[in-house]
């Protein structure tokens, strides 16, 4: 019976596992064993650089379907100058779970210290594993049993093994450092890399302005110059966010295209919430030029947070409005921006110092141009002295049936072609507000621009422009894509506009000016010959 429980306690002590799931593969080759870990699916690390470390070393038995070791020694993967301090991260672990447990000290044997890891009774995966893992990963020594780049490490002999990433081999990767895994090793495995990654996700809202009508959050809208435009940015937690002890970085950063503008008054409303919870205060908020920044405080650890209280589950959103500029691109171009999150990547460090990066989020908003091109009664000439105003139909005010026509921009005048820059989708209607000398008033001209586009893409595209109805004359430039199935335009929206000349009307019923002109005349000769005789008699 003694000898079962031996066994049965170094079983304990050897199955610590910290990754879920594993298959058994071909059995030991001549150049020892691989273990081949796969990759997360959202792990975007280009490479993992992996090391494996031995830190016990002993005769490989097999006990039912379970592989452990006897005749234990220390493995060269083990700092034996660090025993101590091995000894008290371990003993701090006992609890009232593990009665047979007994303190370790740094004289303890390899044997001794397995033993004592066994009675700890550390589930798999438990937070107990982990920080058994964390005390041996504290304890390694500077020799490696075998190294391997993204797929895992060969090369190595029975015994059991403490694997990890290579230190700073991710910095600013888009990826994170596996979990430290723990193995018993007598054959080949393959285990699935325990490492994941938060996400950023940016959204911006359309409103028409002529319906009043808003959409929900997606990935491209239309604006005119000098709107406020509505974004939202979405950072989440790692699913392995439990197994770090401090989490002290977390930045957005968001790149602005030069067509937007983040305003003194914008700064200043800037919100960051968790659920309906404002956290605001606990970052800094920075806008340098076209770049915003949402950073953590320095000393500020999401770990510690109780209100709210996070979990991997939870999610970091930014709400904030830009202002669309009057240096913003018309048409396809569009005017991007993008974001993505840095963060805390490695778990076995605590949380601190490591870090990650997100590939980059993109949204994109359209606006476009309404040109008039003025011509003279032959439809060609460019005709001067014309002024003309663009306004926008918008709903109804309140407790009125009738629609509002705003104002877009100011009158052009001092032109023969008049160009409106940085409007959006709507109705519209265009009005002659300065007639040329001699020339009768062009009618008003209504018309409705309508665009097509991307809202749920990851670089967002302007797919169509038009302008109905078709009597209002509007063209639109488009070209196929090298794809040959996107149209993409130039967002400009172009017609001519005719004026005529004022008619000399006639008159009837009257004597006309000429009997007024030969009347006036008769008294002129009159008065002068009054004159010239009443000198004669004076003589």
């Amino acid at each position: 019976m003694t000898a079962i429980k031996k066994l049965t306690t170094l079983l304990l002590a050897l199955m610590v596992v910290l990754m879920f799931g594993f298959t058994s593969l071909p059995a030991m080759a001549a150049d020892g064993h691989t273990v081949t870990i796969q990759k997360a699916t959202n792990d975007k690390a280009t490479t993992h650089s992996y090391e494996a470390y031995k830190i016990f070393s002993g005769k490989l038995e097999t006990v039912g379907s379970q592989k452990v070791l006897s005749d234990i020694s220390w493995g060269n993967g083990i700092d034996t100058t660090k025993l101590g301090d091995l000894a008290t991260a371990l003993n701090a672990l006992k609890s009232t779970e593990s009665p047979e447990f007994t303190d370790l000290t740094a004289t303890s044997t390899a044997k001794e210290f397995a033993d004592a890891i066994g009675k700890l009774q550390a589930a798999d995966d438990s937070a107990k594993a982990q920080s058994i893992a964390a005390a041996i990963g504290n304890a390694i020594s500077s020799t490696t049993s075998g190294t391997g780049s993204n797929t895992g490490v060969s090369g190595l002999d029975d015994g059991y093994y403490f694997i990890k990433d290579k230190k700073d081999s991710l910095t600013d990767k888009e990826g994170a450092y596996t979990r430290y895994i723990l193995r018993v090793l007598g054959e080949d495995l393959t285990v699935a890399e325990k490492a994941n990654v938060p996400t950023v996700e940016k959204k911006v809202k359309e409103k028409n302005d002529t319906t009043g009508s808003e959409t929900g959050w997606q990935d491209a809208a239309d604006y005119d110059i000098g709107d406020a435009i509505p974004y939202e940015i979405t950072g989440t937690l790692p699913s392995t966010f439990a197994d770090y002890k401090t989490y002290k970085t977390y930045t957005f950063t968001d790149t602005l295209s030069e067509g937007l503008t983040i305003t003194d008054a914008e700064k200043a409303a800037i919100k960051v919430t968790v659920g309906t919870t404002d956290v605001t205060s606990h970052f800094d908020i920075a806008v340098n030029g076209q770049v915003l920044t949402v950073s953590l405080k320095s000393g500020e650890d999401l770990k510690t947070w109780t209100d709210p209280a996070l979990t991997a589950d939870s999610k970091i959103v930014v709400t904030y409005s830009a202002t669309l500029n009057d240096k913003a691109k018309i048409g396809s171009e569009g005017n991007p921006n993008t974001v993505n999150l840095t963060y805390s990547n490695n778990p076995n460090a605590g949380g601190d110092g490591d870090h990650g990066k997100t590939p980059d989020d993109k949204v994109t908003v359209f606006t476009y141009e309404i040109q008039a091109k003025k011509v003279g009664e032959d439809g060609k000439t460019p005709l001067e002295g014309a002024g003309f105003t663009l306004y926008k139909k918008g709903p109804a005010a309140e407790g009125s049936t009738e629609p509002t026509w705003t104002k877009v921009g100011n009158e052009i005048t001092g032109v023969t072609t008049f160009e409106f820059k940085g409007a959006d989708a709507g109705e519209y209607k265009l009005v002659e507000t300065t007639v040329p000398a001699g020339y009768n008033k062009a009618e008003d001209i209504t018309f409705t621009v309508t665009a097509a586009y991307d809202t749920r893409s990851a670089d967002p595209k302007l797919t169509s422009l038009t302008v109905t109805p078709a009597d209002a004359h509007f063209t639109v430039t488009t070209t196929t894509s090298e794809d040959g199935k996107s149209i993409t335009t130039d967002g400009v929206a172009t017609t001519t506009i005719q004026n005529q000349k004022g008619s000399l009307l006639p008159s009837t019923g009257g004597m006309g000016t000429t009997l007024f002109y030969i009347v006036g005349g008769l008294i002129v000769v009159i008065a002068a010959g009054v004159l010239i005789s009443r000198r004669r008699k004076s003589r």
